[in-house]
């Protein structure tokens, strides 16, 4: 669909050619080239994995059997006999002396070196102890993205304990359809948070009453602990709970002790967005790390002694995903607060000044800074990003456009699209840092991921042609199941080995493309693909057209349906000043059919205020769809900005 602008990187890097050397020298294969490799690597699951585990460095007791019950995807087990514990894989020596630095609105940059972490983890070790946590037990937290976060989550990891969270900025409800579901022992709570320099701290105190209320801890508030987020100096929020330094009581650093963790024990309860139902409570394991580790050192270019940021959340995996790079060595860096705020320099410039080599942030952030330079572009002058040797994007699909926008200013930068899930805590596709890079293309599937694309008949896609996206080999960062589904795993079967594709392939959702050289492009997700007239059409198409234009500045679309067909609508966002009159309907529909086809033409194109989205800044046009159906949408909770659906209503057929 688009000319190629191809990018090759003279990058410094030998991790994966000195993996493939071994691969070639040990087993005699030939796997000249990454495809090679990755066809080496799903043909032989077992080994590969097996090997991947002593050459990224994790720690713990390997014992033989790397893979059993290989063709039963829900019924395989990785390394059913080995024991690896997260928590001493991320607090391990190092030369690297620094863990985290910690910014955030509102707070000036706080370091925290290994040593310094492996006390915090100490101390609240010994404190869970003193309240009876033991493996298996679970542990919530509303918290804030700080070192604090990370501690309490190691220190539960390295007693085979089970860590959920979500963030501060969830309302009560939200939190409770999540927590409740996995009857947590003891909660942690942020005092507040910053949303654009404003402290949220009364409305935490509110909301976290409720919470402590309907979670059933009113008569324990000894197990209801509050992680200060508030800078020192300031007013803080008073929350009737124990304090933490009432917690850690008299508890002195000593050494970190270790449950002995099977590979397949949990470790993260984590919730599905809820935008569809109920959230799901999807268990991972201790050993997803292996995946996570493979990832980072092989796919992301993370060497010791390097620093790493992504711009998260604690409700999205994406803060599992930063935070296990410790166990690369790397130093990691935090940031809590609006990446707009004072200004769109924000991120760049802290990326500058500590040194960061790996950033990452959504697509949705790379558009909007975009946006911020055409709209002022003498900004460039603060965005040095010179350092910096890979930019990860995901939530969303990149737009070509926005390769364009990268490498216009930062053509030495390897720009890695990720795409995965919360279901798997890691990728199904993402970057290959001495590759090459194709405009609009994730740069490959991951290795030992048997990714495929299928079309409705249930065979390989030809290659460019969209299908779904199907998983056929089974994988470590699958998870463990549901919390609370039966024996039989029936929901987690239903959820993801439940489609026309049979019980035995792992159907994730995405409507995607598998491209000849091994690129990949995202189109959507599959319960959100538009069906005109018959020909199925991924939302993507139509976004990387109307928000290029200058008028738009952001946009969703949605099937109606009407007369038997199916129409699309489209609701843009408009630039301060400019109206939606027919002229500019006709031009969006003019540019549309230019860069796509008749098909992708929206019937209805309407004008909004702004676009509904989850907390984790996705778009969430099935909400939309269901208003404009007339039909009650489910769990308006999972919402940032429910009130915005009010205003789809007058469209509504």
């Amino acid at each position: 669909m688009y000319a190629p602008l191809e990018v090759i990187y003279a990058l410094n890097w030998v991790l994966r050619r000195k993996f493939r050397q071994l691969v070639q020298q040990k087993f005699d294969s030939d796997v000249d080239g990454y495809e090679a490799l990755h066809k080496w690597s799903v043909e032989n699951l077992g080994l590969f994995w097996s090997v991947c585990w002593d050459f990224v460095g994790m720690i713990g007791e390997k014992n033989s059997a790397a893979l059993e019950n290989e063709k039963d995807m829900v019924g395989s087990c990785f390394f059913p006999r080995s024991y690896v514990n997260l928590a001493e894989n991320c607090l391990r020596p190092s030369k690297n002396t620094v863990a985290c630095i910690f910014n955030g609105e509102g707070h000036a940059s706080r370091t925290i070196t290994r040593h310094e972490l492996r006390g915090m983890v100490s101390i609240l070790q010994q404190a869970f102890v003193a309240k009876g946590i033991q493996k298996g037990d679970r542990v919530c937290g509303v918290t804030a993205n700080t070192p604090e976060t990370i501690a309490v989550m190691l220190a539960l990891a390295s007693l085979g304990a089970i860590w959920s969270s979500v963030s501060p900025d969830f309302g009560a409800s939200g939190v409770v359809e999540r927590f409740e579901q996995v009857s947590p022992k003891m909660i942690f709570l942020a005092d507040g948070y910053y949303v654009k320099g404003k402290w949220m701290g009364e409305e935490v105190a509110t909301t976290a009453r409720e919470i402590v209320h309907l979670l059933g801890f009113d008569n324990d508030l000894d197990k209801v602990v509050v992680l200060p987020f508030k800078r020192s100096g300031a007013k803080r929020t008073r929350l009737p709970y124990q304090t933490l330094r009432a917690f850690l009581g008299g508890f002195k650093p000593r050494r970190v002790e270790y449950a002995k963790t099977a590979f397949n024990d949990p470790v993260f309860i984590m919730f599905s967005s809820g935008t569809t139902g109920k959230p799901k409570c999807i268990v991972h394991k201790h050993g997803c790390l292996l995946q996570l580790m493979k990832e980072h050192q092989l796919h992301c270019d993370i060497r010791p002694g390097d620093k790493a940021f992504y711009y998260t959340t604690t409700a999205w995996m994406m803060w599992q995903w930063l935070t296990t790079m410790l166990a690369s060595e790397a130093t990691i860096l935090l940031y809590d607060g609006n990446p707009f705020c004072p200004n769109p320099a924000v991120l760049p410039k802290l990326c500058k000044k500590h040194g960061v080599k790996f950033f990452g942030v959504s697509a949705k952030y790379i558009d909007a800074l975009r946006k911020s330079l055409e709209r002022d572009p003498k900004l460039f002058s603060q965005l040095n990003m010179d350092q910096v040797r890979m930019i990860s994007s995901t939530g969303s699909p990149l737009v070509p456009e926005n390769y364009d926008f990268l490498y216009r200013h930062w053509p030495h930068i390897c720009v890695s699209s990720i795409s995965g899930g919360t279901d798997i805590i890691s990728t199904f596709m993402l970057g290959n840092p001495d590759g090459v890079v194709r405009r609009g293309q994730i740069q490959c599937r991951g290795l030992g991921m048997a990714v495929e694309v299928w079309d409705d008949s249930g065979r390989p896609a030809r290659p460019g042609a969209t299908g779904e996206l199907v998983c056929t080999k089974p994988f470590p960062s699958q998870p463990w199941g549901f919390w609370g589904d039966d024996a039989n795993k029936t929901k987690y079967r239903e959820a993801y080995f439940n489609s026309e594709f049979g019980p035995n392939v792992w159907y994730h959702g995405d409507f995607c493309a598998l491209y000849a050289e091994g690129g990949l492009a995202v189109f959507g997700r599959s319960d959100a693909t538009l069906n005109p007239g018959g020909v199925r059409i991924g939302t993507a198409d139509i976004y990387k057209v109307v928000e290029h234009m200058p008028e738009i500045t952001e946009a969703l679309c949605c099937g109606v349906s009407r007369s038997g067909d199916v129409i699309i609508a489209l609701f843009v966002v408009l630039h301060a000043g400019v109206t939606l009159d027919n002229d500019l309907r006709a031009k969006i529909r003019r540019e549309i059919q230019k860069s796509c086809t008749r098909h992708h033409v929206p019937g209805i194109i309407e004008q909004v205020t702004d676009i509904p989205r989850t907390k984790n800044g996705k778009i969430v046009e099935l909400a939309v769809r269901e208003v404009l159906h007339h039909r009650k949408v489910r769990n308006v909770s999972a919402l940032a900005n429910p009130q915005v659906l009010k205003e789809f209503e007058k469209f509504a057929i």
